[in-house]
């Protein structure tokens, strides 16, 4: 009976942990195939959420919606980016969508920020040709 219960209890407690596990996902590629070197795709990337600062995340691309990804892989070209933007100390997110022109070879940063009278304004900054982004660059 005491096996039972613990049992019980511990399967319980990790199914919340899972639960309230955040949606982070390391870098995704968003076409099939092998892996393309960086001169042939654009990187889009987004820093990690953080409770004492303002994060942006990558929340779809082209319409199909992302586990908020850190860095992902895609061919260049025009593309709608989903993006969202949070912090700790505003009413609650904002999202938008974003319509840009990506260029093989370039990396772009999601960014954000707050406007004043419940405005927020979202981008994606383009770090220009030969910018490499690594997961270790996102360390709080």
């Amino acid at each position: 009976m005491k096996k039972t219960i613990f049992l019980y209890i511990a399967l319980s407690v990790m199914l919340f942990v899972i639960g309230c596990a955040p949606d982070q996902v390391g870098p995704v590629r968003m076409y099939e195939g092998p892996e393309k070197p960086l001169d042939q795709v654009a990187t889009l990337y987004a820093r990690p959420p953080h409770p004492k600062r303002e994060s942006v995340q990558i929340t779809s691309i082209d319409g199909k919606r992302m586990g908020q990804p850190t860095i992902v892989y895609i061919l260049p070209g025009e593309h709608q980016i989903g993006l969202q933007w949070r912090f700790e100390y505003a009413s609650g997110p904002a999202s938008g969508i974003v319509f840009l022109n990506l260029v093989a070879g370039h990396a772009y940063e999601a960014r954000g920020s707050y406007q004043g009278a419940s405005k927020v304004k979202l981008w994606l900054e383009d770090k220009g040709k030969g910018y490499v982004v690594r997961e270790s660059d996102f360390v709080n």
